[in-house]
């Protein structure tokens, strides 16, 4: 049976915040780039072959500028870079993490979230967590590559991921926000925030240690879990 637990209260760390400039927005991506090839490097592999999901692309071809919501005029007003490294790039055997796991975003905005998937080999999750759920427009872009220029990749909008593709969710339960990842991916959605508060974050696939896959980086704060913080 599958193991479920509810994410425990955090180890207080500095919450690097996200800015809205774009001179911010430059040297967040590039870090996330530059500590994306280190890890690929480690892993041997940097990209997968575009479409190669086996997920209908209902938005192939679309380029990798800020999404909008609601038509052209409306575009994010913050970004937010995650980054899953996989245990070879964290260095700790059956550890894979999110970098940073705590963070801090604008309230009452839309964000852009970029995640990118370093780690492979799917985990088993509980029912229903393969769909996209609390982003705006219920579904995100997903792209089979982990580097270099998105705007050359087909993107695919999505609304749910194959189960047994999954690698690692993203999950706000008090925020109702769900996003799955396959794979060494890149997925893009937006988010609007509301008002300030803290809201821990879980993956909610079983990619851990243990019989349950529930142990480890798991139940071990900062690795898969963390606070998700909206700031005013």
């Amino acid at each position: 049976m599958q193991a479920q637990r509810d994410p425990a209260a955090p180890v207080p760390q500095a919450r690097p915040s996200v800015a809205g400039g774009a001179t911010r927005r430059r040297m967040l991506l590039l870090g996330g780039l530059l500590g994306g090839a280190a890890v690929a490097a480690a892993c041997g592999q940097i990209t997968t072959p575009a479409g190669s999901f086996g997920i209908s692309a209902s938005g192939a071809g679309a380029a990798a500028a800020p999404l909008a919501a609601g038509g052209a005029s409306q575009s994010p007003q913050a970004f937010l870079y995650l980054t899953i490294n996989s245990p070879a790039g964290t260095g700790k055997p059956q550890y894979p993490a999110y970098v940073p796991s705590y963070f801090t975003v604008p309230a009452n905005a839309l964000v852009q979230v970029q995640i990118t998937c370093f780690d492979s080999g799917p985990a088993s999750i509980p029912q229903g967590y393969q769909n996209v759920q609390g982003t705006v427009g219920g579904t995100a872009q997903l792209y089979a590559a982990t580097l270099g220029d998105l705007s050359t990749v087909p993107a695919q909008t999505v609304t749910a991921i194959p189960a047994d593709q999954v690698v690692h969710t993203f999950t706000v339960p008090t925020l109702n926000l769900n996003v799955a990842l396959p794979g060494t991916s890149t997925l893009r959605f937006l988010l609007q925030t509301g008002a300030p508060g803290t809201h821990p974050w879980q993956c909610m696939a079983a990619c851990g240690t243990g019989e349950s896959g529930w142990g480890g980086p798991m139940s071990d704060a900062g690795f898969m879990s963390g606070t998700l913080t909206v700031q005013a």
